[in-house]
């Protein structure tokens, strides 16, 4: 895919706010248990892992991300040993990057491979690491459960780096290796003449980061399998696969950004291992996911930031463009495309670049594109994901599932699957399935014939992660192809939602900031304490508390002829009270009704059928003063 001078051009850009990573931070304000002692790991890893590291470290052709992935990403056929590795070209045509950092390259590839030679006990400089606590007693202050230490040449940054350059190379090496996908931004540094030593929090205890980390490249490695072994797919083929499947393997982590500042569930949903573990992630993780996804593919992808959001910059053809897939990961089953391909008129002034990253990336804003405006996931508006499968797409149009060929969507023509009232749609192993009130059949889309599966009717169905879901009269259940012996959906994941959001859009906004609290006194470094004279000048601390912060809500229909509308408070310190408009024009300039509420949700009825309608929220603190209103959902009443 990619060869070894591209490895030296990769950088993210992906700008630290501390308060998502949980800490304020100033160099050597990671805390430690006093309890903390030392853990040696148990290091024994299969020789294979070591051998695929071993192999992407010496051969140019089969680089891909600097072996972050799983061991690069470079595929192997486990069934024969005798020829494990197969060499693939680059799906994705390369473009110049005119932002490359050769510093924040530098620290990342460091990182990694330090990450690396401890995780599979490579000869060579490892990571250090350390458990918080010697037993498993839970985490401390900062929510890490253990600490992880690199060491970096001093001479590498091309003199002292200040805490705010520091912070800015970790969070790009996370979002850039997967190896580093249980570490999150909260980190101590120190220095001595020559080295710069970093100690980043974990998520996991030392013994069980290996496992981790291996099972998040395996669910990375496995969404890359398809346009990986598929020639017919074109650059824009892959983008929108790869955007799908981060959709439909996560949820915005609406339920836990409401817990109190600096509780551990808080900390999870920041780092890029947690769409593994619970699906439930936040901007912060999205960004990254789909950032590691596009870089193996061989795209010229960055992590952006403003001062409390996360997303995506891609170049294609020349041009770059914003991905935006948490604001386009609706409720279960559906997936916007308003976000991709966007620029910041498309976000209403809430997606402008930070000033760390406006003078990173400076001019990138001035170089985007509009080839891609007509674009049809993008332009038509609908909310249904897009699945690949026989060399073609297949999604739901009008409520009758479609196919197209061709990444441009000018041929499209309906399968010939019979109509019915709940038709649904998704594909799990290649293989395309379809719901409704005559239960689930497989269906051969080159053969157009139907094979029964379950007769029970369903109501929904969407791929997530690596398995499909189905919503039957009374609840979502797990369908596997061969039974439904298999535990039910657990719904309160979603943070208490009832039945009839499961179609439901929502507006994800920044992840809120927790409340500054004083950090315990770090564990000192033998190398002294890292001294940064530029501290005051820091605005990026993330100490700034928001005072009204825009709320999340969402949106689904109520009766035959009404929009219910839940608020959710992203305030930690909590606002007085929302106000909520619902309008005929996405401008609100016509047919505009107004509603106060101080929490839960409220009700627009008598509204008119076939119509659409445009709903935003924001919310009224105690002196009066209001959040910035929220982007516009739309929802249409059914005639």
């Amino acid at each position: 895919m990619m060869n070894k001078t591209l490895r030296r051009k990769m950088i993210v850009a992906m700008i630290v706010v501390a308060a998502i990573a949980g800490v304020n931070p100033g160099i050597g304000n990671v805390a430690q248990a006093a309890q903390k002692k030392e853990v040696k790991t148990q290091t024994s890893v299969e020789k294979l892992y070591q051998d695929m590291d071993v192999e992407i470290e010496n051969d140019e052709d089969s680089y891909s991300i600097s072996g972050g992935g799983l061991a690069g990403f470079v595929e192997y056929d486990f069934s024969n040993k005798q020829n494990k590795k197969r060499k693939m070209a680059a799906k994705a045509s390369r473009e110049n990057d005119e932002y490359d950092d050769a510093v924040s390259n530098y620290v990342g590839r460091t990182m990694n491979q330090q990450m690396k030679a401890f995780l599979y006990d490579l000869d060579g400089k490892k990571a250090e690491a350390v458990n918080v606590y010697s037993d498993d007693r839970g985490t401390d202050a900062n929510g890490a459960k253990s600490y992880i230490k690199f060491t970096l040449s001093l001479d590498k940054f091309g003199g002292v780096p200040t805490k705010q350059l520091v912070m800015g190379y970790l969070a790009d090496a996370i979002a850039e290796y997967p190896n580093l996908c249980t570490l999150f931004t909260a980190m101590s540094a120190t220095k001595d003449s020559e080295n710069v030593y970093m100690r980043v929090a974990s998520i996991y205890r030392v013994e069980k980061i290996k496992e981790e980390v291996e099972k998040y490249k395996r669910f990375l490695a496995d969404i890359e399998a398809l346009p990986k072994k598929n020639s017919s797919m074109s650059d824009e083929d892959i983008l929108l696969y790869l955007y799908d499947r981060v959709a439909l393997s996560a949820e915005y982590a609406t339920k836990e950004c409401q817990l109190e500042a600096y509780h551990p569930e808080y900390y999870k949903i920041h780092t890029p291992i947690e769409i593994v573990e619970s699906g439930r992630i936040v901007c912060q993780s999205y960004a990254a996911v789909l950032n590691h996804l596009m870089k193996d593919m061989g795209f010229t992808s960055y992590n952006v930031w403003s001062r409390s959001h996360a997303w995506n910059a891609v170049k294609m053809h020349g041009s770059w463009y914003y991905f935006d897939v948490t604001w386009d990961d609706g409720q279960k089953d559906s997936v916007t495309h308003q976000f991709m391909y966007a620029k910041t008129s498309s976000f209403m002034g809430s997606h402008d670049l930070d000033a760390y990253y406006s003078q990173k990336l400076d001019g990138i804003t001035g170089k985007f594109g509009s080839d891609y405006d007509g674009y049809f996931p993008k332009a038509s508006g609908k909310t249904n994901p897009y699945y690949y499968v026989a060399d073609r797409w297949v999604f739901m149009n009008g409520g009758v599932p479609c196919e197209s060929r061709g990444s441009d969507f000018s041929d499209i023509s309906a399968l010939d699957i019979p109509s019915d009232s709940n038709r649904c749609i998704a594909v799990l192993a290649n293989k395309l399935y379809y719901g409704g009130t005559d239960g689930i059949h497989e269906y051969n889309i080159d053969q157009n014939t139907s094979t029964n599966k379950y007769n029970t009717p369903v109501f929904a169905m969407y791929l997530f992660q690596n398995k499909v879901l189905v919503k039957t009269a009374d609840k979502w259940k797990y369908f596997d192809d061969k039974s439904y012996a298999v535990p039910d959906y657990d719904e309160s994941r979603y943070g208490g939602s009832d039945p009839s959001d499961d179609r439901s859009g929502k507006t994800p906004t920044p992840s809120p900031e927790p409340e500054k609290t004083p950090n315990p006194t770090p564990t000192p470094d033998p190398s002294g304490e890292y001294d940064d004279e530029d501290d005051d000048d820091d605005d990026r601390d993330g100490d700034v508390y928001e005072e009204n912060r825009t709320p999340h809500f969402l949106v689904n229909a109520s009766g035959k002829r009404g929009i219910k509308v839940r608020v959710y408070d992203m305030n930690p310190r909590g606002s007085e009270s929302f106000e909520v408009q619902c309008a005929v024009s996405k401008s609100f300039d016509s047919g505009v009704k107004t509603k106060a509420v101080d929490s839960g949700s409220v009700k627009f009825k008598g509204l008119r059928a076939g119509k659409t309608y445009y709903v935003r929220v924001r919310a009224v603190n105690k002196q009066g003063n209001y959040s910035e209103w929220t982007i516009a959902r739309k929802q249409r009443i059914k005639k």
